[in-house]
């Protein structure tokens, strides 16, 4: 088999001609992808135009200010044309290296902690800290309906979802774990496993609602750390260090997952 060609993305499509409306999460419409968009067959590796869209992969990504989130979204992946053939986009950061260009925003608006910070208790609670901020500023500036969607199918996971999940997690750590709280969990009425990430579509007050819980966990959280010496240990002989070493891990693992979500929903993406 041809192994498919990297071709130079093409010329973003004016919003105004945007439209995937008809596109269920994962796919795209038709006119997400210019018309002239170059198809390497990888049967004969014969090169083309399609004006088809259809199912897509994602495969490389690409960037840019004129283009709508539909048409962003159009050019990071690979589109499946048909039998055989692939586009693949070509990345505009390809060969940079590392830069403040692939960063979710600039430094000077980066609203997390920055600086040194020293000492065992410090280091763990800066960290923990920053992955949360990292958390509410992947979700800022989206919609219900773009937070409440599974945008990287088959996975049924949402950036509200996360949100409410990592509520249930920071619960059932410092409270449950750490201080014998035998109530139930944030989002989990029936006290069944991840029931936090099925809900109905929701509206702004439901989103704000969601939040706010999420932001008291922290804070119950953080009001427990501060008082409390890293060697506590609660059930399960588990130690209050680790609590705080899993916590950062927990985090990091699902913002990958947010950065993906993130970046199916609108386009955007970085650091």
């Amino acid at each position: 088999m041809v192994q498919p060609q990297l071709v130079q993305p093409p010329a973003p499509v004016p919003v105004e001609k945007c439209d995937s409306s008809s596109a269920r999460p994962g796919h795209l419409g038709a006119a997400a992808i210019h018309e002239r968009a170059e198809v390497i067959d990888q049967n004969d590796g014969t090169a083309g135009n399609h004006p088809k869209m259809m199912p897509v992969m994602i495969i490389a990504s690409t960037r840019g200010s004129a283009a709508c989130p539909s048409t962003a979204v159009a050019c990071r992946v690979a589109a499946r044309l048909g039998d055989g053939q692939t586009l693949i986009v070509a990345d505009q950061w390809a060969g940079k290296g590392f830069g403040w260009q692939n960063m979710f925003v600039a430094p000077a608006e980066d609203p997390r902690d920055q600086g040194a910070v020293h000492g065992e208790r410090d280091v763990l609670v800066r960290y923990l800290r920053f992955q949360r901020q990292t958390l509410q500023l992947k979700c800022a500036g989206l919609t219900p309906e773009q937070l409440a969607s599974p945008a990287v199918p088959p996975s049924e996971l949402t950036l509200l979802g996360l949100v409410r999940h990592m509520a249930a997690v920071e619960h059932g750590w410092f409270q449950h774990v750490m201080q014998g709280d035998s109530g139930p969990r944030p989002f989990r009425p029936n006290g069944l496993h991840s029931e936090e990430f099925s809900f109905p579509m929701p509206t702004d007050v439901d989103v704000d609602l969601a939040f706010k819980e999420w932001r008291r966990e922290c804070d119950a959280a953080d009001e427990f750390v501060a008082r409390t010496a890293l060697d506590t240990r609660g059930q399960n002989d588990v130690e209050l260090r680790e609590v705080l070493v899993h916590m950062i891990e927990e985090y990091a693992r699902h913002l990958g997952h947010a950065d993906l979500l993130r970046e199916c929903s609108d386009g955007r993406r970085g650091q």
